[in-house]
């Protein structure tokens, strides 16, 4: 994986389906620009993505946001280093994505796996008539 010498940093990208959890990882990946249709992830798939800044490696697991795929969540918390939880914001009126990735905040806060770790929420779709106040982001760029 390149010149760096250290294991990847492993991050597990994770919110309620249609979030746009795919397309963040793929941004980070490919550009922002490069984006343009993704199929949903049906499990989970792997990035290995390199910070331009830092030059760091980071392992970065998109995984499903299906009801069904919840409970084989945890057995990506090992090793994990950061979590990205990615929330749709574009809809006042879908408040159960909202309370969807609440819930998936509450089980990722009480998980004793994770509990030491950073997480970054990511109130997606910024770029929608109809947000919901305060709750955009603009670039992936800044991540890394």
């Amino acid at each position: 994986m390149g010149q760096s010498k250290s294991a990847p940093i492993k991050i597990l990208v994770v919110g309620p389906v249609g979030a746009g959890k795919t397309c963040l990882v793929q941004s980070l990946l490919l550009g922002v620009d490069s984006v343009n249709y993704l199929k949903p992830t049906e499990s989970y798939e792997v990035a290995y993505i390199r910070s331009r800044k830092t030059g760091v490696w980071y392992e970065v697991y998109d995984i499903c946001g299906k009801p069904a795929g919840r409970p084989h969540r945890r057995a990506f918390y090992d090793e994990a280093q950061g979590v990205i939880l990615v929330v749709n914001c574009s809809d006042k009126a879908n408040t159960a994505d909202i309370e969807e990735a609440k819930q998936d905040l509450d089980e990722l806060v009480g998980a004793y796996d994770l509990d030491r770790i950073p997480f970054l929420v990511v109130a997606n779709r910024g770029r929608c008539h109809n947000l919901i106040p305060n709750m955009c982001w603009t670039s992936p760029s800044c991540f890394l």
